[in-house]
């Protein structure tokens, strides 16, 4: 079951909101006037009525490597491999995980391997999964590459959304 939130007028916590939506797998709405309800109403209980795979996992075995989402998606470890909730999918649905993998030191042209494949409740997604090796490169060699732009907007948006969601927590308490 997905929980979704929804803030009416000016008067709620949006931190608490999309919090709850976020651990429910569910969506966060801000409606501002009363016309908008019957439309967010009918996105989420048209979502629910073609949910593709319920509780999604996202599976990433990742040996000697720490990995963070950047999406807040829960997420727990054990030994090399991670394991990233995504909630439900619904058809159609794009999610975006966001992973920040922090790679041991080791000498140049060394190499890692990353797994990664999707789980769910029901078995509806297979076992198909993917792999991706990283090599190993001088600190200097790196720096003078460009960086892949989509991903740091990517991953500078979700730092920031996690930057006002703390601000906003802290307003809350009267922490200026």
């Amino acid at each position: 079951v997905a929980t979704s939130a929804f803030g009416v007028g000016t008067d709620f916590d949006e931190s608490l909101l999309r919090r709850m939506a976020d651990a429910g797998g569910g969506n966060f709405h801000l409606i501002e006037h009363p016309v908008q309800i019957p439309d967010f109403i009918t996105g989420e209980v048209g979502e629910a009525l073609q949910t593709t795979a319920r509780g999604a996992v996202l599976v990433v075995v990742a040996p000697g490597i720490e990995i963070e989402s950047l999406n807040d998606f829960p997420h727990q470890r054990d030994g090399d491999t991670w394991r990233i909730q995504l909630g439900s999918l619904y058809s159609g649905q794009i999610l975006h995980p966001v992973l920040r993998l922090a790679f041991p030191k080791q000498q140049p042209d060394a190499t890692c391997e990353v797994k990664l494949h999707l789980e769910d409740q029901d078995g509806a997604l297979g076992q198909a999964g993917a792999s991706l090796r990283f090599t190993a490169e001088e600190e200097k060699k790196i720096a003078s590459r460009p960086g892949d732009l989509d991903v740091t907007r990517r991953a500078a948006r979700l730092d920031a959304a996690r930057a006002e969601r703390d601000a906003l927590e802290r307003n809350r308490v009267r922490d200026y």
